[in-house]
């Protein structure tokens, strides 16, 4: 039985939004270092606006090089499959997927973070995006509360005008 190459992507496990990540740069995938200017250089990306995204990102050093990839990716395999104006996202820590869904996807009208609070950071991650996005701030609502919460009616939940840092 012939054995396979385990550092090779299987056709399920490619990045979507990343490409370059499949060959020169694996081993950004599993960096715990944050993203700064130089690495947010070599994150190319077809769409301009993913590229500023990750270059303001790179500028706060506010998340971590591994963290971005997860939530990008998890953000282009999400979006294929949801189509809702109203989008959750659950135990989100930094925000930064919901995030993207606020600022890229055009179709989604709010985006709820829901965490029982945000990491200390959070701030620079909602920051980079509005930079790059502006018209996201009037969709994005953070909610800190425990997730138990998350059981309780939108209309319970603590509003904000308009967005701010957690």
């Amino acid at each position: 039985m012939k054995e396979q190459n385990d550092d090779r992507p299987s056709a399920s496990a490619r990045f979507a939004v990343f490409r370059g990540f499949e060959d020169e740069l694996r081993w950004a995938a599993r960096s715990t270092f944050q993203l700064d200017r130089k690495s947010a250089a070599e994150l190319k990306s077809r769409d301009p606006l993913v590229t500023r995204i990750v270059s303001e990102l790179g500028e706060r050093r506010a998340i971590s090089v591994k963290e971005v990839l997860e939530s990008f990716e998890t953000f282009a395999r999400i979006r294929r499959r949801i189509r809702a104006a109203h989008v959750a996202d659950l135990c989100c820590g930094h925000g930064l997927t919901g995030l993207l869904f606020a600022a890229i996807e055009r179709r989604v009208e709010r985006v709820t973070l829901l965490d029982r609070g945000a990491p200390p950071k959070a701030g620079l991650v909602l920051e980079a995006i509005l930079e790059a996005a502006p018209w996201a701030a009037d969709k994005v609502r953070w909610v800190c509360a425990p997730i138990r919460a998350s059981r309780m009616r939108p209309s319970s939940w603590r509003r904000q005008e308009s967005v701010r840092s957690p």
